[in-house]
């Protein structure tokens, strides 16, 4: 059996003890523990700043639904309920909602933003329900 096994995320060969046991139990995983580590270190930052910038656009907006009669402008919500009307659909460059997953520069984002109002998923039904009466 053998006692070593290389590592493709460090490109090491290291003891096998190292690598876990894949779930199916007949082999191990292709990057060591240490690697595998590395990896969810990625994602929780790649996280963050995701959470990061979401919260740059709702502040930017001034975290309130645009219509002055909504029953819950006045709280703190979270970036979720908020959803952003382009006021002319046909100047739409991209979808806010997913710009902070894109990497989508924050000028381009704020260019896009000011076409926009922002409402809280409410609202924003309410709107296009009573555009469509």
């Amino acid at each position: 059996m053998r006692t070593t096994k290389h590592c493709n995320g460090c490109d090491q060969t290291l003891d096998i003890d190292r690598f876990a046991i894949k779930s199916s139990r007949k082999c191990r995983e292709s990057k060591c523990k240490t690697c595998r580590g590395k990896r969810r270190d990625y994602a929780s930052r790649d996280k963050r700043r995701k959470e990061r910038n979401r919260r740059q656009i709702i502040d930017y907006k001034d975290n309130k639904c645009a219509n002055p009669e909504c029953p819950v402008r006045h709280l703190d919500l979270p970036f979720c309920v908020f959803e952003f009307h382009h006021r002319n659909p046909d100047e739409k460059e991209f979808n806010i909602a997913t710009a902070s997953n894109r990497g989508i520069s924050w000028a381009r984002v704020q260019r896009e933003l000011d076409k926009c109002d922002m409402y809280c998923c409410l609202c924003h039904r309410m709107l296009h329900w009573e555009s469509k009466g």
